[in-house]
């Protein structure tokens, strides 16, 4: 090598001054770094002490088993999620839970358990008020708001379920005269009834009031109890071969949307085979009789009549649609079509807005949307709107043909230790088609719960029996109370407009 190249060689490998490296505006620079070349290593000289752990089996077959568990769980899991009878689980869990937790909610009612250790006296109060103008309002309207708004009435029950007793007295006049005074006793046996100045005695009339006397005895695990052995047994019915299943667009929510479309098919004698095994089932059912007759306070006897009753219901045909969506395939709706002597169908969606609707030989019952508190829809013909305002207060509109109804429902409620009381008042507004004001009216009901320490029964030592009455008897008594001049008044001016309100 010559000076030269010696010397250029010493320049380059000598240090730059650190100062040099130091920004300049926005330029800078970063001091290069010395390029590292790895030495030559031989194989002998790397620690191979990893190598020399033993092979652990048992680890990795625990590993392998493992991994097949879990993906055995979750086929099993997307087989069970999609099977059409398990669909029909859900759908049949849902809405009996639904069912039970309203039944949970009454016996949740602290008042009910009071009025079990207690004698109790309920009264009623019914007042109508109204006006109108008399250059829009109708004949027939006219006479119906006059009769109605003459009518006072109110009404006491007493209730002493510990002894099975009942009183009840109602007492209604008409402009000032007596339209029907009725008393009555009752127990678990017999009910009688005086209406004063037509019968002139107490009478025994059928029982229909004895269930009021029940004390059921009911608890949450009787009803779930009871909830869980109907599904069960009703899914017994059902095997995976009687499902068939489509691919179906239904709205929810204002969209199309795709939903697995899994009915069920039941002829009539299927229906009749299913009616009569789930009536011996229950008959011969030690459990189910006991649950029975104790929570619902009747005997074998009548449960006995009551199944014997369901093997003989006049069902022709059921077709039930069920509706599954989304990989968990949530339930978001079904219809069900009944015949009988009629064609019922019952549509349910469920959404953020619910929808239900019933269809009677093709004409429509009732078509309604519900989204929180509030409903719109159709019953019969007529539009609805009802919103809720707060709490305890609805306002809702019914347009029927080119006429309107508007209003208000308020409900009060104070409950104290031993009583409960309040007042439930609509206000109906009868507007035309121009929106004029027909009439408006107010119906108020006040009621009033209250404890006591007995029953103040009524004296019904001569009493006779409606049943034992000859049949021109039996006509002679309904005559009488028709030919009361009051409600002879009454029943006329209703019947006058009752084809044009519920046409």
């Amino acid at each position: 090598m010559n000076e030269e190249s010696k010397n250029i060689q010493e320049e380059q490998s000598e240090e730059i001054p650190e100062e040099l490296y130091a920004p300049l505006g926005d330029v800078s620079f970063q001091k290069p770094k010395k390029e590292i070349i790895p030495e030559y290593v031989s194989y002998k000289d790397v620690d191979l002490e990893y190598s020399k752990k033993p092979f652990n089996a048992k680890k990795l077959v625990y590993r392998i088993v493992t991994l097949l568990i879990i993906a055995l769980f979750v086929v099993a899991s997307v087989l069970y999620v999609k099977s059409k009878k398990n669909v029909y689980r859900s759908w049949l869990n849902g809405e009996t839970k639904n069912i039970t937790a309203k039944l949970n909610t009454v016996l949740e009612n602290k008042f009910i358990h009071l009025s079990k250790s207690s004698p109790f006296v309920t009264s009623f109060l019914v007042n109508f008020e109204t006006d109108y103008d008399t250059t829009l309002i109708t004949k027939e309207e006219k006479e119906l708001l006059d009769t109605v708004k003459n009518i006072h009435m109110s009404y006491t029950l007493g209730m002493d379920l510990k002894n099975k007793e009942l009183t009840h007295a109602l007492k209604s006049t008409y402009s000032n005269e007596d339209l029907l005074t009725i008393y009555g006793n009752g127990n678990q046996d017999v009910f009688s009834l005086l209406i004063r100045e037509v019968t002139g005695r107490y009478m025994e009339v059928p029982n229909h009031a004895s269930f009021l006397l029940q004390d059921t005895k009911t608890t949450k695990k009787d009803i779930e109890t009871f909830r869980k052995y109907m599904v069960q047994f009703l899914l017994n019915e059902i095997a995976e071969d009687d499902l068939n299943e489509e691919k179906k667009e239904l709205e929810l929510d204002g969209k199309i949307e795709n939903v697995r479309d899994i009915s069920f098919h039941l002829t009539q004698n299927r229906i009749q085979n299913i009616l009569i095994k789930w009536s011996d089932t229950f008959k011969n059912n030690k459990l189910f009789k006991e649950k029975i007759t104790s929570c619902f306070n009747i005997s074998e006897t009548d449960l006995h009549n009551y199944l014997e009753k369901i093997k003989n219901m006049p069902v022709q045909e059921i077709e039930i649609h069920v509706y599954a969506k989304g990989l968990i395939n949530k339930v978001v709706g079904y219809d069900i079509k009944v015949e009988t002597s009629s064609i019922y169908e019952f549509s349910n969606r469920k959404g953020k807005r619910k929808q239900y609707k019933l269809v009677k030989n093709g004409e429509n019952i009732f078509d309604i949307v519900k989204k929180e508190e509030n409903i719109t829809g159709k019953i019969g013909s007529n539009s609805v709107e009802i919103t809720k305002t707060d709490e305890n207060a609805y306002t809702y509109s019914i347009q029927r043909d080119e006429e309107y109804y508007k209003g208000t429902i308020v409900k009060k409620d104070t409950e104290l230790k031993l009583s409960k009381q309040g007042n439930i008042d609509f206000l109906v507004h009868h507007l035309d088609k121009e929106e004029r004001e027909i009439s408006h009216s107010k119906l108020s009901f006040t009621y009033n719960t209250k404890t006591v320490d007995f029953l103040s029964k009524y004296d019904d030592n001569q009493l006779i029996s409606y049943e034992a009455l000859k049949e021109e008897e039996k006509i002679e008594v309904k005559k009488r109370i028709k030919q009361k001049k009051t409600v002879r008044q009454v029943l006329d001016n209703v019947k006058k407009y009752r084809k044009k309100m519920w046409k």
